[in-house]
C-alpha cells in the first residue's frame, strides 16, 4: 500500500504503510514526551521517591519518551533530503538532554554552583535546538504532502523557537555574566527571585513554543491517520 506518492523533485520514493505507522507512533510519543516532561519539570505531578531514592529528576522519564519518539522518526526513510539528517540531530539533542538533565536536579539544590549552572545552560540550549529541529521535521513532511501554507507555518515555528526561547536565554546569560563582573558574585539567587516574581503572560510566553510544536506533530499524525483510513490498496 503507497499513500504518499513519488516526489521528482525530491527524488523520494513512496512511503509505504508500515512508516506512516512510525510517524504516528513517533508524534504520538514525542507529543506525550513533551507534555509529561512540562507537567514533571513545572512539578505539577510530582514523583518525590523518585528523586529522593535515585537523586535524578522525575522528568527524566518524560525526555526518554522523547527519545523513543525521536527513535521511531529516525527508522522511516525517503520523507526529503534533509529528514534523515534531522532525525539523527532531534536523536543527538534528546540524548544530550538526558545528559544534562540530573545537572539541573543538582543545581537546584547547589544553586551556587558555577559548573552545574554551566550544565544548566546546555540543556536549555539543547531543549531549544530540539523543538527547532522537530518543527523543521514537520515542514519537510509538509513538503512531502505538498501542503505549502503547513509547510511555511512549520518553518515559521521553527525559527520562532530561538527567538521565543533562544533570546531570553542569551539575555539571561549576558545578565549573569555582568552582575558576576560587577559584583564578584553569583548571580543566580538574585535570578530566582526575578523568576518567581514573572507574571503570569510572561511564563505562558515561555510554554507557547511547546504548545506549538506539539500543534503541529500531532497535525501530521492526524494527516497520516486520515491517509491510512482512505488508502486503497
Amino acid at each position: 500500500m503507497e499513500y504518499l506518492t513519488n516526489n521528482k523533485t525530491l527524488g523520494a520514493r513512496p512511503l509505504h504503510a508500515h512508516q506512516m505507522l512510525l510517524v504516528i507512533a513517533g508524534c504520538t510519543k514525542i507529543c506525550w514526551g513533551l507534555v509529561l516532561t512540562l507537567l514533571l519539570f513545572a512539578r505539577i505531578i510530582r514523583v518525590a521517591a523518585v528523586e529522593e531514592k535515585l537523586h535524578l529528576p522525575a522528568f527524566l522519564f518524560g525526555i526518554l519518551l522523547l527519545l523513543w519518539g525521536v527513535m521511531y522518526l529516525n527508522r522511516v526513510p525517503h520523507v526529503s533530503k534533509r529528514w534523515a539528517d534531522l532525525s539523527k540531530a532531534s536523536v543527538y539533542c534528546t540524548v544530550l538532554m538526558i545528559y544534562f538533565c540530573p545537572f539541573v536536579y543538582w543545581w537546584k539544590i547547589n544553586i551556587a554552583s558555577y559548573f552545574l549552572a554551566f550544565n544548566m545552560f546546555g540543556f536549555c540550549v539543547s531543549t531549544i535546538l530540539l523543538l527547532k529541529i522537530l518543527n523543521h521535521m514537520v515542514a519537510e513532511f509538509a513538503l512531502r504532502m505538498k501542503d505549502s501554507i503547513f509547510r511555511l507555518e512549520a518553518q515559521i515555528s521553527a525559527w520562532g523557537m530561538v527567538i521565543m526561547l533562544g533570546v531570553p536565554l542569551i539575555a539571561t546569560l549576558l545578565y549573569s555574566i555582568s552582575f558576576i563582573i560587577r559584583h564578584h558574585a553569583h548571580p543566580f539567587s538574585q535570578l530566582q527571585v526575578h523568576f518567581d516574581k514573572l507574571p503570569t503572560w510572561s511564563i505562558a510566553m515561555m510554554l507557547m513554543p511547546f504548545s506549538i510544536t506539539l500543534i503541529n506533530l500531532w497535525k501530521i499524525r492526524r494527516k497520516c491517520t486520515q491517509l491510512l483510513d482512505t488508502g486503497e490498496d
